[in-house]
């Protein structure tokens, strides 16, 4: 056994366990002073024109967001502008500097962009607040992100993002807007002419990059999960006045509508099974969507699914074990009957309430305002037109996910807006482009229905898996529209009814007073009583009626039919105030409180995962007492914080008895250990930090107590020879480490590092284990290990290359020597083809020709390769 120099330090570190910063050593009174220093300089360029001298540490920056159930409201946010300096990112130095572009800097965030400052703040905020709902929908943080960054890069377009992919050895382009690449860890992106998609694509591209830096390479997962959970995210509700982000929101008006896109796709392929999906390798973004809120949606099933999770995580890095095969047999194993899941996913489909359908567009959403962009030609599909499937003559009610998105500030130019009333009233306030004012139109349209004439078509179009083809033209379906035109002239439409139209002319008054506001802001409401439609308009200090006569029959139509809000040729904000629901909600949320991030702000979420696995590693031997209790704490979940809070009460206090339970199963005392581990929240990691300046490379072993109760924990380190044992007593949310600084010799070794960590916990001893290659492996990568020489007569290097953590490796190495002409052969090309984490060297030789003896020697080493679907060639230089 090779002796090693290793240096072992101990610290105990004290914080929530999954979002803690990770420990470090106490601060000296200096170190603490620097700290404050560059925070406080960091506010002086907040405007990130200032570019920072160095890269400030992510402990030096702050980010304060509110996270409460699937939203998040940033309070505060560093970002640092660091010029070309690159920072330290789970990109391993694989994405170099690019002409015209500038780093920045978050907390847990670089990004590297060419895009004016107040978009770079957008999509640095952007992702700091979904980072939260990244940890919860993955289960966890990558390790070291108290030094490491998730490294993302946004182009200004499609070909300066081109250049962005081919600086960083990849030899193509980006499609769609968007594109996570395996090889480096990033997400690449540029924007398209939809402001709503430019958020999307962030938090898509950047949920990838962030499951990839958490647990490797995620491409063996079945698409509908990889895709699934990254579109899930990014189908999201944005409000840039109050700075709030919901990211999985299920129901939501826009043209990128998984929903609707999900039941188009679903029938197109006939109706097909999760397991058709887990072994079809095809994007179908609908589908995966659809998959993954049947999975997290549903209280009891969103803890089998993050159980198929995080076990799909542990054995990942097996070398030959086959994606498909896994998750079909861990899916089989966590959730039980499968038959049954199938069952009731094909009948999640079936009964899929939508609220929102674009007929025409393009619509964007900020928050609950919605508007049309103005397009230089006319509109593809009509007049733009968004559905909105709630009907004025029903009582409204409140169903969890549907309409799910927080409700809009208080109307202040609607009075009595209600529905399923004897007088239902519904309505839009309007907040006007004041250059624009008299510009385009806006409205309501009701009692909205497809003819005969146009449902077949309106069926052929449902099996069109796209978001704007249209079969049918919207515009002539049957509706009746109320419409500000120019806010100059009120017209209602009832010819589709059958009906006459009816035009108005707003008074001069009127219209100066809303023309005088520097924020000119208008209520358009419509009122259905007897034999009227009442339609009033509202500014704060003006008030114009207009009538409309109905017959009884078409009062049955107006409230029988779903409603519309209108818009064209003007970027006027419309929010809909059509009495939806939300505001009906049993137990309303303080978005102004943090609170669990779950569906349902549950703080016994965890607790009930925890018992989730538990069960599961005990299978038919599980103790009734944690089938029963789990079953109480899941049915609390829906039932409001008293019950949430009741549920995770009753779980600390049978904790003794669960543990009693689960020692005296008889099960096998390994599948006991591992429902122990489950049900204690203890979690031991091994976590490599950044080289020092002397070349060593710490290496942390970590243990984290994420449950309950007191845990006497002894940590073990073992690296060669060298082993150092602690013991420390761990409270919930604490974490004890164990530190080594390996030195180049010992990661050179190839010998193993084993961690190891005994812990009594009431009463029950609990063992779990890590282990680790003597130095982290490096991903996808080339490098040349012997540098050129002379050997033999001959003039030889020695490269290598590291094969990647799943997926196939092919292509060729090309050797070029110089100066050319004193060689036999000049260049060498051989085949390369390498398998999952094998590391493989080549011998490259080169002979002169007789005589010729002509210094510098040079040698190129290209490996020109595909790694998993991914065009890359890594070059580098050696000198004799």
């Amino acid at each position: 056994m090779i002796k090693k120099q290793l240096t072992l330090a101990l610290t105990l570190a004290f914080g929530l366990a999954g979002c803690q910063k990770s420990a470090t050593e106490p601060s000296t009174d200096t170190q603490l002073q620097s700290r404050q220093q560059s925070v406080s300089e960091q506010a002086q360029y907040n405007d990130l024109t200032h570019i920072a001298e160095v890269i400030p540490e992510p402990a030096d920056l702050a980010v304060d967001v509110i996270a409460s159930g699937r939203v998040s409201t940033l309070k505060h946010i560093d970002i640092v502008n660091v010029g070309k300096q690159i920072p330290y990112t789970y990109s391993h130095g694989k994405i170099t500097n690019s002409p015209g572009f500038n780093w920045y800097v978050s907390k847990h965030f670089a990004l590297k962009s060419d895009r004016p400052v107040n978009q770079v703040q957008l999509y640095m905020e952007l992702l700091e607040m979904a980072y939260p709902h990244y940890i919860e929908l993955f289960g966890a943080e990558p390790a070291n992100m108290s030094q490491q960054r998730i490294a993302a890069v946004y182009g200004s377009s499609k070909s300066a993002t081109k250049v962005f992919v081919t600086d960083d050895g990849l030899r193509r382009g980006i499609s769609a807007g968007g594109e996570a690449m395996y090889y480096n860890l990033a997400g690449y992106s540029y924007p398209s002419a939809r402001e709503q998609h430019q958020r999307y694509i962030v938090v898509h591209e950047q949920g990838h990059a962030f499951q990839m830096a958490l647990m490797d390479y995620p491409g063996w997962l079945p698409t509908w999960f990889t895709e699934g959970t990254a579109d899930a995210l990014a189908h999201h509700y944005y409000d840039p006045a109050k700075k709030q982000l919901q990211v999985m929101v299920f129901d939501r008006g826009s043209p990128m509508d998984y929903v609707r896109l999900g039941l188009k796709q679903y029938q197109q392929l006939n109706q097909p099974s999760i397991l058709d999906m887990t072994d079809n390798p095809n994007l179908y973004r609908g589908i995966n969507f659809l998959i993954v809120h049947f999975m997290l949606d549903d209280p009891e099933r969103s803890h089998l699914f993050k159980a198929y999770r995080d076990e799909m995580a542990s054995i990942r890095r097996s070398e030959d074990n086959d994606g498909k095969a896994q998750s079909r047999r861990v899916m089989s194993e966590i959730f039980g009957d499968w038959d049954k899941v199938e069952r009731d996913f094909a009948a999640y489909v079936a009964n899929v309430e939508k609220t929102f359908n674009v007929a025409a567009g393009p619509w964007e959403q900020d928050g609950n305002r919605y508007w049309v962009r103005v397009l230089n030609n006319s509109y593809e599909h009509g007049s733009p037109r968004m559905d909105i499937d709630l009907k004025p003559g029903d009582k409204p009610s409140y169903e969890t996910f549907r309409f799910d998105q927080p409700l809009p500030d208080k109307a202040t130019l609607l009075k009595g807006i209600n529905r399923g009333s004897d007088t239902p009233s519904v309505g839009i306030e309007v907040e006007y482009q004041r250059d624009h004012l008299h510009r385009g139109h806006v409205g309501i349209a009701m009692a909205i229905a497809v003819p005969k004439a146009q449902q077949a078509l309106v069926e052929a179009d449902k099996k069109v898996g796209a978001f704007d083809q249209k079969s049918y033209n919207p515009d002539d379906d049957e509706y009746l529209n109320i419409k500000l035109i120019r806010c100059q002239t009120l017209k209602i439409e009832g010819q589709r009814l059958g009906l006459e139209d009816r035009s108005f002319a707003l008074p001069q008054g009127f219209i100066a007073a809303l023309a005088a506001q520097d924020k000119p802001k208008l209520g358009l409401q419509a009122t259905i009583e007897s034999r009227l439609l009442r339609v009033t308009l509202r500014t704060e200090q003006q008030r114009y009626e207009a009538v409309y006569p109905i017959s009884r029959n078409t009062r049955g139509l107006l409230l029988d039919r779903a409603l519309a809000i209108l818009a064209e040729n003007a970027e006027h904000r419309i929010t809909p105030y059509f009495d939806d629901g939300r505001d009906l909600a049993p137990y309303p949320a303080d978005l102004s409180q943090s609170a669990a991030v779950n569906p349902w702000r549950n703080p016994a979420d965890k607790a009930i995962g925890r018992l989730t696995r538990a069960i599961w590693r005990l299978a038919d031997k599980a103790p009734a007492p944690l089938k029963t209790l789990q079953q109480n704490m899941i049915a609390a979940t829906t039932q409001g914080p008293a019950a949430q809070q009741a549920s995770l009460a009753a779980f600390e206090k049978q904790l003794p008895q669960l543990v009693s339970a689960i020692t005296g199963s008889g099960q096998n005392r390994e599948k006991v250990n591992q429902a122990l581990v489950a049900l204690s929240g203890l979690n031991l990691r091994l976590e490599w930090q950044k080289t020092d300046e002397s070349g060593n490379k710490p290496l942390l072993a970590k243990l984290y107590h994420q449950g309950l109760g007191e845990a006497q924990a002894a940590l073990s380190l073992a690296l060669g020879d060298a082993e150092q044992n602690i013991s420390r007593i761990l409270n919930a949310g604490q974490v004890e480490q164990v530190m080594a600084r390996t030195d180049e010799d010992f990661r050179a070794s190839g010998e193993l590092v084993r961690a190891k960590a005994k812990v009594s916990w009431f009463g029950a001893e609990l063992e779990l284990a890590a282990q680790s290659a003597s130095k982290p492996y490096p991903w996808s990568s080339m490098a040349i290990v012997e540098q050129a020489k002379v050997a033999d007569g001959k003039v030889q290097v020695v490269s290598e290359f590291r094969g990647p953590h799943a997926g196939p490796t092919k292509g060729k190495l090309v050797v070029s020597a110089y100066p050319s002409h004193v060689f036999e052969q000049p260049q060498l090309e051989i085949p390369v083809e390498i398998k999952p984490y094998e590391i493989r060297q080549f011998t490259s030789s080169f002979t002169l020709k007789p005589g010729q003896s002509e210094p510098p020697f040079a040698l190129d080493v290209s490996f020109v390769v595909e790694i998993d679907g991914e065009p890359v060639e890594l070059t580098e230089r050696s000198y004799l």
